[in-house]
Formats: structure tokens, sequence, C-alpha cells
């Protein structure tokens, strides 16, 4: 790795540094002397046939390089491209936040503005010791050793394809565990509630769950008056059922920037219904459906649009009282989607998680 490493900061050193461009650019001004009405007239033979050579011959050469060095070149393309997102996600974060200070409404905000202005911190976070010491003398090489370890000193802008899914795929995972601690503590609090038919349709919301089956979109709406007051509300639940739902969500486990999360992610599903979800660019909808506990890969863009538009249909329905509902859906919706299951292991595997057999 430390070979690709190196011609890495090389690539990048001779992009920034060449003067090639510059003594091209300059020798073809100096045999365009352009004319004086300032019109442009059509290149001559000498100068068509400079340039043509020129080109050719940087393209043959860099397409030789790329077949040669294919790792490096996609490396400094997604670094290029994931420099210019995450200066402009930056911008964006600056921007919301700023007017959120302003008394702006949350639901004013647009889908992507939300999900940066609750995502960017934590990117910030991680990449801002790379940033600090890329600038100084001789501090570039830095940019390619942070590849050596992506997951930790870099965030998703800067990750390729195969490397976003990996690690994804791997917090998701991760995630995912904590759903048949969600489903325990939910059956174990539901003897706090005082209508006993309430009771049994969410017992039976659990118990589907539990055989890894998806409950209907009404089954689940019909429990969700339950989360408005204790033992469910947000404000009221136990504190290792907070953190599991938390978790479960990539959320901060601490009950006051819980809820706030949690608004962020209810407007961030209005705004996305509001705009369209069959609008949604491919990479919108991938990261949409991994925000919301799906794993997206392997999916085709229907299948992503379906699930997207059953989560919504939930939102739709919540408020600030039963927020905690939405919190929920990681374990009550996601689960046991059949790819979700398969990151898991399958439908045994997820079974004997969840009885400890």
């Amino acid at each position: 790795m430390a070979a690709p490493s190196r011609r890495l900061c090389t690539l990048i050193r001779l992009q920034e540094n060449s003067h090639f461009p510059l003594i091209c650019n300059s020798c073809i001004r100096y045999m365009s002397g352009g004319p004086p009405d300032g019109h442009v007239s059509p290149p001559g033979f000498i100068k068509r046939y400079i340039v043509d050579h020129i080109v050719n011959f940087v393209s043959k050469r860099t397409e030789k390089l790329e077949r040669r060095y294919p790792k490096v070149f996609e490396i400094y393309r997604t670094f290029r491209t994931g420099s210019s997102t995450f200066v402009s996600e930056t911008k964006d974060y600056y921007n919301v936040t700023t007017e959120l200070w302003g008394g702006r409404s949350l639901g004013t905000f647009s889908r992507h503005q939300l999900e940066v202005y609750k995502q960017m911190p934590r990117d910030l976070f991680r990449i801002a010791p790379i940033l600090l010491i890329s600038v100084l003398p001789g501090g570039g090489a830095i940019i390619a050793l942070a590849y050596l370890y992506p997951r930790f000193f870099l965030s998703h802008h800067f990750w390729t394809q195969k490397q976003r899914e990996k690690f994804w795929s791997q917090n998701l995972e991760s995630r995912l565990h904590h759903a048949s601690a969600i489903l325990d503590w939910t059956i174990r609090q539901s003897i706090h509630v005082p209508n006993q038919k309430m009771r049994d349709k969410l017992v039976r919301v659990v118990q589907k769950l539990e055989h890894a089956v998806q409950p209907s979109m009404e089954e689940l709406l019909e429990v969700l008056p339950l989360f408005a007051s204790f033992p469910y509300q947000t404000d009221r639940m136990a504190g290792v059922y907070m953190r599991h739902l938390a978790r479960s969500l990539n959320f901060w486990p601490i009950r006051s920037r819980l809820y706030q999360d949690a608004m962020i992610l209810l407007y961030a599903d209005l705004a996305m219904v509001g705009e369209g979800i069959d609008n949604m660019e491919d990479f919108a909808l991938e990261k949409a459906c991994f925000l919301r506990s799906l794993n997206p890969f392997g999916l085709t863009r229907e299948e992503k649009i379906a699930y997207l538009k059953n989560w919504t249909k939930i939102s739709q329905e919540i408020d600030e009282s039963n927020i905690s509902f939405l919190l929920h859906c990681p374990a009550f919706l996601a689960v046991v989607h059949p790819n979700n299951l398969q990151l898991l292991g399958g439908k045994r595997s997820f079974w004997r998680k969840k009885t400890g057999g």
C-alpha cells in the first residue's frame, strides 16, 4: 500500500505543480494572434497539428498510467470529487446553522440540507486533523496516508464506491443488532400499558418481528398512539431502552439530543415526500435508505423507493408527541427486510440472536 500512496502523492504534486499546461497555453497563445475585431478565427493547419498531437499524447499517456495504476487513479478521482462535495456541504451546513439560529423553522429546509446539518458535525470531527496537518509544509502526504485507514480518518465524501459499500454495510449491521434489544424492551414495558386491547396488538407486532415476519402498515399504525405516553414517550422511557434506540439510528445516546435528532429526521422525511421520492437521484436514494436503516446495496431503484414510501407513510402520521415511534422504525420496519436479514445472516440467525439460543 506504501507504493500506491507515494504514487498518489506524486500524481497530486504533478497535477498541482506541473508547468506543462502553462507552457502549452503560452505556445498556443503565441501562435494565435487574435483578430483585432474580437472575433475568433478558425485555427490554422499548424495550430491544429500541434494541439491535436499534444492532446493525443497526454490522453494516451494518461490512459497508460491509469491502466498501470488503476487504484491510484481511482483514489485520485475520488479525492478530487470528494473535496468539491465536502466544501459544498460545509457551506450548506454553515448556512443552515446560521438560519436556524436566526429562527428559521426545520420544516422550511430541503431533505438534503437537513441531512447535511445532521451528518456534517461528525464528518468535520473525523476529517479535521487531516485537514489541519495537510496545510503544513509537506503535509499533503498525510492525505495519501489517510487512505490507508479511510473509515477512521476520512468522511464518506472521500470513499470509493467499494469502500462506501463496505463501511456502510458494517455500520448498518452493527446498528441492526440493537433491534433485538429494542423488541425486548418494547415487550417488557408493555406491562405498563393500561389498555389490554392495545397491549395485545403491540405484543402481536413484536411476535411477528421475532419470527422475521413483517407486520402490515395497518398493524403498525394501530399501535402508534401508545408512543405518545408512558412508557414509550421519549422523555419518559428507561435509559437503556433510549440508548438502544439511539444507536440503531446512529444518533447521540443523550436524551435531549435524541429528541432533536428525531425531529430532524422527521422533517427530512416530510421534505423528501414534498420533493418527490420518485424524483430522487440514485445516490440520494441509496443514502436515504442507509440513514433509515435499510441496506441499499443489491436492491433495485424501485425497491428502494418502495421502502422509503412505507417509511414516510409512518412519518406523515407522527408529530412531536409520538416522535419515539419513528425511533422504533429500524426495529419495526427495517430489521426483517430481506436485504437486512441477509446482512444479519438470515432468519434463523436473527431468531437465535433474539432468543439467545
